[in-house]
């Protein structure tokens, strides 16, 4: 966009406050061909430490009317910290509603006079054990005061100007403790971050973790023999630096993340607290991530307060701590379109009908499912649709959400029962912002990233068996199993969207009809059909009734499902032989049972490809870096054969060209976004990987190479297959006991090539059973089987005669 002209532009400003507290006075020079002064006068009204002046650019006296060029947030922290000084703000660059950038800029000068303090006398007495906790910078010098008589009740304490030179000038011992738990949201790609931690004139490091959330719950003390008037003078400071690989040193990201307390302000201790990371050399760039911490200061015979972190409830982004001379951080509104379900279980005297054996009425339907959606401890809840098993919702909930968000899980659970209560839980399922945004860290700052998006698509639900049928299961326990999803609870069709809002507000609404009619574009199914092979099952216990194993995608195969038709998706019943050692397994010899489904899904194929596509370029790299790690020598000869052989099958593979989603019939937002941004990885991985030669220490090559292989794999990630993952089962007296679970992708047949096609289609491969009912820390493994597993459309189905083996035998047909 090209700057507009200042002959015809006019200057617009808008001024928020948090509480209804504006300034005093404000002075703006505005690099115009007049010099134009603004001044507001407000009562006598202080500054607020959130307060954020709204410049926008507009060009008036055009065909276009009121032409916006863009705007930009201009922190007035810094100008309460300074009264009566002018601040420069220099070249402020102006964004679009979009939160891009412009060629515009915008340099200004704001000025802060408040009115003239007044004196008032209070009564004092201290307790430094009961300092308010603080985060900020404090406006006065002063500390808390508790003046109570004997007959009044405790009130809230007001801020006075008691001085500094009221505490104590006597040395004293004192222990700061500073634990470093995690950090979340850092915005970088593929870094390995170390927080630096200053307490007074004290340094600490923790150790180098990797990830944009790392974890670390590091505690670091220091010991003080001071005076309080000195102490509580000093700060602790919180330093984000990026580990460089190779150099050995820690160096800070382009101006470095910072998180200063003064210690006065903690006041006794802050408690598994989120602190927002800033840039000091550019505050309007907004926030660099978040860290939670424990601090604590403790006196000569001070408890030690409780540091157990408790658990994350109520919202988390009101309650962020950030330095008073930062702007708010910039909202959006986070909308989800709940527009129905199916496949939804029912409840019978307390467990789940398709887990037992007992015969349902189709006819008597005892589910009245809603959906509840939890996103950084806001919750909203759709609407109880009763007695349906595929209730329609059409309904849009939204949450406001600040950039970058705190949290990075959106979790959404199926519940059965009235609006209000707890109700039952019947499935979980959870939304990662990292897999469907990104920052523009993934492309090196080369190109701008893309808010959240997703859908629409279906989005499956897992739940835990045994939460239901034993209610006499741990709490651990049954968090282990709702984690690992053991049983498919039915799919909901929904849609993310993020949109820019002046002030994002929570709420429910319902979805227009003409939205609800677009979703139909999308709901189109296609006949699937899975193949399973049993080769062997060994590795059983000593069991002696007979033994079965189920295959089953989502409802289909479920043998005690009724809403499906029955399918060929079990073994025979077979008796365990003793294989002479330890162990034993199934005769099934020269004759392999084989299984068949069929199903009515979603059009996949393309996600299906692309995924498979990244996945494999990311083995064979993994693969090949697996080698040159293992020459010890650095001047070995044969690392410059093992790099040009990795750096020519990495090339030859980023440049395969990946499906292109405009050919699509139902394409998404997400999908052109994911496309764009994965073509632009595979181009400068493969440029990267052209420049560097095999004269490259070794040491710097290995790390680089890293790099390479975490972009590959974070760009793989697919959210949109509507298609659940196939779980085999295995069956002791109509009991599930044990089950395996197999991302259907990885089995999926594609037209595209064979490096389109899943890792596992039509290949033998091992699969180890997870114990169900084993209430053990260290879980035996109930059995290992060998299978070989073919998926794709029945349209394709003559491919997978070309992987069996053997000859195929039907015995019975149903």
């Amino acid at each position: 966009m090209a700057p507009p002209s200042l002959t015809v532009a006019a200057l617009k400003m808008l001024t928020k406050w948090l509480q209804n507290r504006q300034l005093a006075v404000v002075l703006l020079v505005v690099n115009l061909p007049k010099t134009r002064t603004l001044m507001w006068y407000l009562d006598e009204e202080l500054l607020d430490d959130s307060s954020v002046a709204v410049i926008k650019l507009l060009e008036w006296g055009t065909k276009v009317e009121n032409r916006d060029f863009g705007s930009v947030d201009v922190a007035l922290g810094t100008a309460a910290e300074k009264p009566n000084v002018m601040i420069m703000k220099k070249n402020q660059s102006l964004q679009t509603k979009t939160l891009q950038p412009t060629e515009c800029t915008i340099t200004l000068k704001i000025c802060f006079s408040p009115p003239e303090p007044k004196m008032v006398v209070h009564r004092r007495k201290h307790d430094l054990k009961k300092l308010i906790c603080c985060p900020v910078f404090a406006k006065a010098s002063g500390i808390e005061e508790f003046t109570l008589k004997e007959t009044e009740a405790p009130q809230m304490p007001a801020p006075t100007s008691t001085t500094m030179k009221e505490l104590s000038n006597k040395k004293q011992l004192f222990q700061v403790r500073v634990i470093i738990i995690e950090c979340r949201q850092l915005q970088e790609n593929n870094v390995k971050p170390v927080v630096k931690v200053n307490i007074g004139d004290y340094t600490f490091r923790t150790r180098i973790r990797r990830g944009n959330n790392p974890y670390y719950n590091e505690t670091f003390v220091q010991n003080f023999n001071e005076t309080p008037l000195r102490l509580f003078d000093e700060f602790i400071t919180i330093q984000l630096l990026w580990w460089m690989a190779g150099h050995n040193i820690a160096l800070p990201i382009p101006a470095a993340s910072y998180a200063p307390i003064r210690l006065l302000e903690l006041g006794h201790a802050l408690i598994s607290k989120w602190l927002s990371l800033y840039d000091p050399g550019n505050l309007n760039a907004g926030f660099k991530g978040y860290v939670k911490v424990t601090l604590c200061v403790l006196g000569a015979g001070d408890r030690v307060p409780d540091f157990d972190q408790p658990a994350e409830t109520g919202d988390l982004e009101s309650n962020l701590l950030q330095l008073a001379s930062v702007p708010a951080a910039r909202t959006v509104s986070l909308q989800l379109y709940i527009y129905r379900a199916e496949d939804v279980p029912q409840i019978q005297d307390g467990t789940v009908t398709p887990f037992t054996t007992l015969p349902v009425d189709p006819l008597i339907i005892s589910v009245d499912p809603s959906l509840e959606v939890n996103f950084a401890g806001r919750v909203l809840r759709t609407k109880v649709i009763l007695g349906d098993t595929n209730p329609v919702w059409n309904q849009v909930l939204c949450f406001p959400m600040q950039l970058p968000s705190i949290c990075d899980l959106i979790k959404l659970t199926i519940m059965d029962g009235a609006e209000e209560g707890d109700g039952v839980v019947l499935g979980t399922a959870f939304l990662s912002l990292a897999q469907i945004s990104c920052a523009g860290a993934e492309t090196k700052k080369e190109a701008s990233g893309f808010l959240p998006s997703f859908g629409p698509s279906f989005l499956t639900f897992y739940g835990s068996q045994q939460e239901l049928l034993n209610p006499a299961e741990t709490p651990e326990r049954r968090g282990i199993q709702a984690e690992e999803g053991t049983t498919y609870r039915g799919r909901v069709l929904l849609e993310l969207r993020t949109i820019r809002e002046t002030i994002p507000i929570q709420k429910i609404d319902d979805i227009p009809g003409e939205t609800v009619k677009k979703m139909q574009y999308f709901l189109p199914q296609f006949r699937y059909g899975l193949c399973v092979v049993f080769y062997s099952a060994t590795m059983l216990a000593d069991i002696t009734e007979p033994i079965q194993f189920e295959v089953s995608l989502g409802n289909y195969g479920n043998k005690f499902d009724e809403t499906c038709k029955p399918f060929a998706s079990t073994t025979q019943y077979c008796h365990a032989v003793y294989d002479g050692n330890f162990y034993y397994y199934l005769p099934w010899y020269d004759t392999k049972p084989m299984v068949t489904i069929t199903s009515f899904w979603e059009d996949v194929s393309y996600r299906v490809a692309c995924t498979n596509t990244l996945q494999f370029i990311h083995d064979r790299l993994k693969k090949n870096l697996d080698t040159l790690k293992a020459i010890r020598q650095p001047h070995d000869p044969s690392v410059a054969v093992v790099w040009k052989k990795l750096q020519k099958d990495l090339v030859e593979d980023c440049k395969k060209p990946l499906p292109s989603p405009d050919i699509q019939k139902a394409v998404t937002v997400l999908d052109k976004q994911l496309w764009k941004l994965r073509v632009r990885v595979l181009h400068q991985i493969s440029k990267a990987a052209e420049k560097t030669s095999w004269k490259t220490p070794l040491h710097k090559l290995i790390p680089k190479v890293e790099g390479w292989l975490n972009r590959i794999a974070s760009i793989a990630i697919e959210t949109q297959i509507s298609i659940p993952d196939v779980v085999i089962w295995m069956l002791w007296e109509d009991r599930r006991v044990a089950y395996a679970r197999v991302k259907s992708q990885s089995i999926m047949f594609s037209k595209d090539g064979p490096y389109a096609k899943g890792r596992l289609c039509g290949k033998t491969h091992t699969l180890f059973l997870k114990d169900m009912q084993s209430k053990m820390n260290y879980n035996p493994i109930p059995a290992m089987l060998r299978v070989r597993m073919w998926m794709g459309r029945m349209a394709d189905c003559a491919h997978f005669m070309r992987c069996c083996e053997g000859r195929i035998a039907v015995f019975a047909e149903t």
